[in-house]
């Protein structure tokens, strides 16, 4: 049960998850990362319209509320481990990634991120390339996974970048399993 307002994305402190959703809305979690300031929002979203309400929650939110993690998951596609129908071409992923970026013009509740993951999302290599440019800036972000989203050689290569000594200074782990990246 989801209060109306107050604490993290309408959580009490006590309460960590809501009622299932319909399907224009996210369905969230909320846990406690083991170290710093923070907390971790675990996200399902089963369709462009949930997933642009995240990102509008997320650009509405200011920094008081900081996300040291957030874990986004499409809904499985027609079998386990299948990338959903929901894509980078739209005004949601273009919306998240703005919120993302490490500046001042990205969310206040993201400047913080230390954990990214995002999988079954497809992200084409233009998105790809968003994203990276996004996160190139983006001071405390120490961790970032795109798994299962599609990712080709070109996008791989943008986020790649990341890694680089001009990339994210603060990138100690990044995981790009389970792509369409060729040898």
């Amino acid at each position: 049960r989801a209060m109306a307002s107050g604490g993290w994305f309408g959580f009490s402190r006590k309460e960590t998850s809501t009622p299932r959703p319909s399907a224009d809305e996210p369905r969230m979690r909320v846990s406690h990362p083991g170290e710093g300031d923070g907390i971790a929002l675990e996200v399902t979203v089963s369709s462009e319209a949930a997933m642009l309400r995240l990102a509008q929650r997320l650009a509405a939110t200011s920094a008081e509320a900081p996300l040291a993690a957030l874990r986004l998951t499409a809904e499985d596609g027609f079998g386990p481990g299948t990338a959903a129908a929901i894509s980078s071409s739209g005004s949601a992923f273009a919306l998240l990634t703005r919120c993302l970026m490490g500046t001042d013009n990205g969310a206040g509740c993201l400047r913080g991120l230390r954990e990214l993951a995002i999988s079954k999302v497809t992200i084409s290599d233009e998105a790809a390339a968003s994203l990276a440019e996004a996160l190139h800036g983006h001071a405390a972000l120490q961790m970032l996974e795109l798994w299962n989203v599609a990712l080709e050689d070109d996008g791989a290569l943008s986020i790649s970048q990341l890694a680089t000594p001009t990339g994210n200074q603060a990138l100690t782990q990044l995981n790009l399993g389970r792509n369409l990246v060729s040898g």
